[in-house]
């Protein structure tokens, strides 16, 4: 490596390899710190750069950058010292701690006791200075600073003539091209780094991200768009929009519509494209900042609040907009326009696949938007209340009465569901809202049973009998009683079932049959004598006063006939 000849590079390029190596000597040494570069703020055209702490802003150091190749004594320092007082009484305005004076050679005696004197009797600042030999210390530690000052497309290619790793034939080969490609790569901007991703497919994309708070202003880049959505309306009213009010969701411009895209900044970036898709994204999800929404009354009661699981805002010409993902299926986007209380909500519900609990969540803040005049969002410190205007969502009972029973059983079994596309047939619905009563400890009566059966061993038994003639209850426990809900198995413990008041289908030849000694394996359907009732179904350790006669309970719900006993009984 050859070091630079400061007094050589003219001031541009003094003052562009200077402010690097400042800036990664101080921010390497104390990541605490940040160098920001301020222009022309001496009154002479010089560049200073503020040293400050991160956290706090606090104020650490100013360097002034001066090109003085020659240096400031004798005849120069007519001109160059009046130049430097000059700088140092407008850094005096901010009261640095320290002052530094950098120039492109070393100093001599006289200029260096110049410098120190600059602050006459004051405490502060410290004045101190940067010559030639820091300036080669620092370029010695930050070696790539060198490369990217000195960077050409020619030496570029001439340093690559001959590596064998180019032809990617031994296992580290490819890691090493691309570490030197890598390498390449951030020499040739100080201010913005790249993600680079590529697949087998041929999908190439490359993410420019900013090295440094200030990229934008001391390197930045650009891209000109030009358009014609004559033959797509819908993209041009969205395009608009997001030109307006910023970008929540990815935005897709077809080849069909961009006639010119131009990007503009340093060679290394600039370039132009004709009929190009173009795919707008969000700058990015404000992960780290809680957003909370308030539903409240027109009188300013609080009806309900959520808080968002991500939030996206958009920022454009006339204002901006909010994306909320609530997690549940859920998606509130905001539009506010820059000084309007009024605002345009959209709300976008996928319940499918959600969990039972976050779907019976969801239907209640649709449910409660439904009341809701005004909403108030927080985010941060930001506080926005909007007037709610215009038809609101709604959500039929029928999927609310889904979600509440999928949510019950969900919470006794510890088993989750996936919110169905599309509603259950009304004898799964029913099912559904058993197994729920099951758990509640209430008696039920099953959707379409006539009854039950048995068989014979042939004994005859007067109570047997009885019981074929109508005389008695049917009933008993089963071993194991599972139900499949939406795909799941669902186990419910202590399950009976009973027919009350049952008769045996065909009585009369059964009883003979027991007579006879000729019953033995003979199958008795088992049926409600008066015709109109049904077969009950409960968990005998879940009911509360298990000693009380069963009372079976509508299923309720809305749309779907009760059994016929209980509605002509």
């Amino acid at each position: 490596m050859l070091m630079l000849e400061w007094t050589k590079l003219g001031e541009d390029e003094f003052n562009r390899v200077a402010e690097q190596l400042i800036m990664r000597t101080v921010e390497g040494d104390n990541p605490g710190l940040v160098v920001t570069a301020v222009d022309g703020r001496g009154g002479d055209g010089g560049i200073d750069l503020d040293v400050t702490v991160k956290r706090t802003g606090q104020l650490v150091a100013i360097y002034q950058l001066k090109y003085f190749p020659e240096g400031f004594s004798g005849a120069h320092g007519q001109v160059r010292k009046p130049q430097i007082q000059r700088s140092f009484n407008a850094a005096l305005e901010h009261d640095p701690p320290v002052w530094y004076l950098v120039v492109p050679r070393n100093l001599t005696p006289g200029e260096r006791k110049y410098v120190r004197e600059l602050r006459g009797e004051q405490i502060r600042p410290q004045t101190r200075y940067i010559g030639g030999l820091q300036l080669d210390k620092m370029l010695a530690r930050y070696p790539d600073v060198e490369d990217w000052a000195e960077r050409s497309p020619m030496r570029t290619a001439l340093d690559r003539i001959g590596r064998p790793s180019a032809a990617l034939s031994e296992p580290d080969d490819l890691r090493t091209e691309i570490s030197q490609t890598l390498g390449a790569v951030q020499a040739r901007s100080p201010y913005w780094g790249v993600n680079i991703n590529a697949s087998t497919l041929g999908h190439y994309i490359e993410e420019y991200v900013a090295l440094r708070p200030d990229s934008a202003v001391r390197e930045p880049l650009s891209l000109t768009l030009s358009t014609n959505f004559a033959s797509h309306v819908d993209v041009g009213e969205a395009y608009r929009r997001a030109m307006e009010y910023g970008i929540t969701k990815p935005l897709r411009l077809p080849a069909s519509v961009v006639t010119r895209l131009e990007l503009n900044g340093p060679e290394w970036f600039a370039n132009v494209f004709a009929s190009v898709n173009v795919e707008l994204h969000p700058a990015g999800q404000e992960v780290d900042v809680a957003t909370k929404l308030v539903l409240l009354s027109d009188g300013g009661a609080q009806i309900l609040q959520r808080k968002s699981q991500s939030t996206t805002i958009g920022r454009g010409t006339r204002g901006g907009q909010f994306l909320l993902d609530f997690g549940d299926g859920l998606e509130m986007t905001l539009v506010m326009t820059t000084g309007s209380t009024h605002g345009a909500m959209t709300l976008t519900a996928e319940f499918a696949g959600q969990t039972g609990t976050a779907a019976v969540r969801a239907f209640k803040f649709v449910a409660a938007l439904e009341r809701a005049a005004k909403l108030r969002l927080h985010y941060g410190e930001l506080e926005v209340t909007i007037v709610l205007e215009g038809e609101r969502p709604h959500v039929d009972e029928v999927f609310v009465e889904l979600a509440e029973d999928l949510a019950f059983i969900e919470n006794e079994t510890g088993v989750e569901f996936a919110y169905p596309e599309e509603l259950p047939e009304p004898t799964d619905r029913v099912n559904i809202r058993i197994a729920r009563r099951l758990f509640e400890g209430e008696v039920s009566i099953m959707p379409k049973t006539k009854g039950g059966s048995i068989t014979l061993d042939g004994t005859y038994d007067e109570n047997l009998v009885r019981l074929l003639q109508g005389q008695g209850w049917f009933g008993g426990e089963y071993d194991d009683f599972t139900m499949e809900i939406l795909g799941e198995e669902v186990a419910v413990d202590g399950v009976w079932f009973a027919i009350p008041d049952a008769v045996a289908e065909d009585a009369e030849t059964h009883v003979a049959a027991l007579k006879a000694g000729t019953a033995a394996n003979r199958t008795v359907e088992l049926v409600p004598a008066d015709g109109v009732s049904g077969v009950y179904l409960w968990s005998r350790p879940r009911r509360r006063e298990p000693d009380q006669p069963l009372v079976p309970k509508p299923w309720d719900l809305t749309g779907i006939l009760e059994h016929r006993q209980l509605r002509e009984k």
